[in-house]
């Protein structure tokens, strides 16, 4: 019978917010679509996943900038794998107010235990705070699998879990797998994708978001960035589009498209801001061996590390893992992998994903045991 792979985007409520999620799977192409109120996603005749992907991304927190991506990695590794993904709270292209749809997830158990810690909906200790986040992306993964469960319940065994992340998502990653012991032992392989797990900054660029971290500032950056996106709303996007290509150096046309959409929502500036005022003060300034330590024990991990990361220079990053090893500090499998031709912000570059994909499914065939297809 023959396959193909589908993806579905859907914004559901997660804690309260808003949020714009993605799953890729492999489909039969003999069936219908049909509406299955009991899953976050739409339900096809879908092959039972041996192996599921979670997707963290990073900073601005949407996974729609991944989607091209995370579809031609599956369709590298081929059935058996199914990815999932999920945007940050508050970090969206829709207001945070009634302009989404609430989704059929909220009968779920699992959902509506875990919002009841909150007062009310909308709650920014979710959007504006790490621990929140993690907690967010908590609350998808356990959905998803319940999921699963239930719709393949006479074929699947507990899926095997890779989780990849981008920038910041890395760290929330870590955060995760520290609290949820039950989601390490099944996970396989943590792909890092310049992670953004340490602050380490240049002198003068520390003391300049330092200060924009502080109240004050952070109102009046707020503002001003809610202004500009209230600017951008007014214009036609083909100007937008032209905005983000000549001054935004963004090359890639799936990108601008998501950006466009994203820089004319006000809403998002605020979330984003503050959530981003909590990264600089409480992303460590030195790696947290420990935490590698620990993760490392059940899941190997790879890095892919760029040249062009001002916040957490990766070179030296590199360099600083190397001599962790020769410590004994960290163990060998520890890979990284250091690409100067790479950016740190790769989804906005044209061609710059299909190094990225070669990376992530290299490792899962070398971890995974898994043969990769060739590229189509």
């Amino acid at each position: 019978m023959n396959t193909s792979v589908s993806t579905t985007e859907k914004v559901v409520s997660l804690l309260g917010w808003p949020t714009t999620t993605i799953s890729i799977q492999w489909t039969k192409n003999d069936n219908e679509p049909k509406e299955d109120p009991a899953t976050l996603h739409n339900s096809f005749e879908l092959s039972s996943p041996d192996t599921v992907i979670f997707f963290v991304p990073g900073n601005p927190g949407l996974v729609q900038f991944y989607v091209p991506m995370l579809l031609a990695m599956m369709q590298r590794l081929g059935p058996g794998f199914a990815a999932f993904g999920a945007s940050h709270a508050g970090h969206g292209v829709t207001n945070d107010s009634n302009e989404w749809e609430l989704g059929d997830n909220m009968a779920d158990e699992t959902i509506d235990n875990q919002q009841q810690n909150h007062e009310q909906q909308g709650d920014t200790s979710i959007s504006w705070t790490m621990e929140g986040q993690v907690l967010h992306k908590m609350a998808f993964i356990d959905h998803i699998l319940q999921s699963l469960v239930f719709q393949h319940s006479s074929t699947l065994q507990q899926p095997f879990i890779i989780f990849i992340s981008h920038s910041i998502g890395s760290y929330l990653t870590q955060q995760l797998l520290l609290l949820r012991p039950d989601v390490l032992l099944e996970t396989q392989l943590l792909i890092q994708l310049m992670p953004f797990t340490r602050m380490n900054a240049p002198l003068r660029t520390q003391l300049v978001l330092d200060l924009i971290a502080k109240e004050f500032p952070k109102r009046t950056a707020i503002r001003m960035l809610q202004q500009f996106s209230r600017v951008m709303a007014r214009l036609p996007e083909p100007t937008v589009d032209a905005i983000l290509l000549r001054h935004g150096n963004m090359t890639d046309a799936h990108a601008r498209s998501v950006a466009s959409k994203l820089v004319r929502n006000a809403s998002f500036a605020g979330n984003f801001l503050e959530l981003g005022s909590r990264e600089i003060r409480q992303v460590p300034r030195h790696l947290e061996t420990s935490s590698l330590r620990y993760i490392n024990a059940y899941a190997p991990i790879a890095m892919l590390l760029a040249k062009n990361d001002h916040w957490a220079p990766q070179e030296s990053l590199t360099n600083d893992i190397k001599l962790l090893q020769k410590q004994d500090i960290l163990p060998e499998n520890v890979d990284t992998h250091y690409n100067a031709a790479l950016k740190h912000d790769f989804v906005s570059y044209s061609g710059q994903s299909d190094v990225v994909v070669d990376f992530c499914v290299e490792q899962i065939g070398i971890h995974c045991n898994y043969p990769a297809r060739a590229k189509l």
